[in-house]
């Protein structure tokens, strides 16, 4: 069986010959055992104790009803060095398994595969279950997080927006090789994030609007959000700003917007204009 390992890990050698080279086959298996035995002591020890705790957490994460998606708490990829190391990939983003993630890149996983998935898929599904380590350790291997069909959009955080905590996303935007501006960030946020990632770049000072140029309200309105729009009119956003020649709250009342969207933006632009400006 140690033969059989020690000749699958050197043929998978060819695939990263850096890394192999320096270091050669077995020392990688042994590593990869080193880490399952210590996981597995670990978990003996702790199975008294943890499964009431994962039980009652269980529980407890349903009646809260979070959308989030969290890493698993407790990795058990399998490595198989003699078998495709892409399924093993995808298969150590989705159990949160950062040590096989590291092993298999090791033994020479190609962070592009194209093994009947997009080649940046790894990138999306790491960002889409919100896990900023399996991201940082993708990047760390060369798999890219911008897209190769539009260099503005980055793919972490795009697939991390809608389902992710704000403090992912805001890390991930925070990161991004892309450079967005604040304005394309914010608009971003009120196309497709939550309301919760919403107030958390008002209250970093992000822009609402640039008159006579763009309105996250006016994003926000297009993509039918009627909580978003809710949020930004709440958080001061201005519905009688003008971009491109027409003052927004105009432009909804008169397009074909969501009547809630058209009521509440109606509702805030009467507003508006009982209250008094200020030079």
């Amino acid at each position: 069986m140690n033969q059989d390992l020690l000749e699958a890990a050197e043929r998978h050698g060819a695939e990263s010959a850096t890394v192999l080279a320096a270091v050669g086959a077995r020392p990688v298996i042994d590593r990869i055992r080193a880490r399952r035995r210590r996981r597995r002591a670990v978990s003996t020890a702790l199975l008294a104790i943890a499964v009431p705790i994962v039980v009652l957490a269980g529980q407890a994460w349903m009646r809260e009803g979070r959308d989030q998606v969290e890493p698993a708490s407790d990795p058990s990829t399998e490595i198989r060095l003699d078998a495709p190391l892409a399924p093993q990939v995808r298969d150590a983003i989705e159990n949160g398994d950062h040590d096989a993630m590291r092993a298999l890149f090791a033994a020479g996983a190609d962070p592009g595969a194209t093994v009947g998935w997009d080649p940046y898929h790894y990138v999306e599904q790491a960002a889409s279950r919100c896990d900023l380590e399996a991201v940082a350790i993708l990047e760390g291997v060369g798999a890219p997080r911008i897209s190769p069909d539009d260099p503005e959009v980055d793919l972490a955080v795009t697939h991390a927006v809608g389902p992710c905590e704000p403090d992912v996303v805001l890390s991930l935007l925070d990161s991004s090789p892309v450079g967005l501006t604040r304005a394309a960030q914010m608009s971003l946020v009120a196309r497709e994030g939550t309301r919760a990632t919403l107030l958390a770049l008002v209250a970093r000072g992000y822009p609402m609007e640039i008159d006579g140029e763009w309105s996250a309200l006016l994003d926000a309105a297009r993509s039918g959000r009627t909580s978003q729009v809710a949020t930004l009119l709440d958080a001061g956003a201005d519905p009688t700003v003008v971009v491109d020649g027409v003052r927004v709250d105009r432009w909804i009342a008169t397009a074909r917007f969501p009547e809630a969207i058209k009521e509440l933006v109606a509702e805030a632009s009467e507003r508006w204009a009982q209250e008094p400006r200020w030079p």
